[in-house]
């Protein structure tokens, strides 16, 4: 991205040479295959449960699921 500003200059035919050049590098096939196994991360992590510094007192119970009424944000 930071490439195509300066090569705003050259028209509109050299900004789409140049971001199809960047879409089809292997970075970007490389991006957009771990982009599309994310959808299962949530699958493969089950009982990872993912909250901010501020949160105290978290607590999951198997039925209920989040405790709300235990938690605490500062």
């Amino acid at each position: 991205m930071s490439r195509l500003r300066p090569s705003l200059a050259l028209g509109s035919a050299g900004v789409v040479a140049l971001w199809l050049q960047c879409v089809s590098s292997p970075v970007a096939e490389v991006d957009r295959a771990v982009v599309d196994l994310a959808l299962w991360a949530p699958f493969f992590n089950a009982g990872a449960d993912i909250v901010s510094t501020r949160v105290g007192n978290f607590q999951f119970h198997p039925a209920y699921f989040v405790l709300l009424d235990q938690l605490w944000v500062q």
